[in-house]
């Protein structure tokens, strides 16, 4: 966050709407992946799938 408040000085992140920053998603043999794990299930999916409106 420190880097894109630098970079954009008058963006300012909302506490109540948290951003995730994915990278490089079909990169598996680089470990670049996400998966549904014991503490949020498919969520972190589910809340990309919902943000691209798929």
């Amino acid at each position: 966050m420190r880097i894109a408040t630098y970079v954009y000085p008058g963006w300012h992140p909302i506490p109540e709407d948290p951003i995730v920053f994915t990278a490089s998603l079909n990169e598996w043999s680089e470990g670049h992946y996400l998966e549904p794990d014991e503490q949020h299930g498919t969520g972190w999916l589910e809340a990309i799938r919902a943000a691209r409106g798929d």
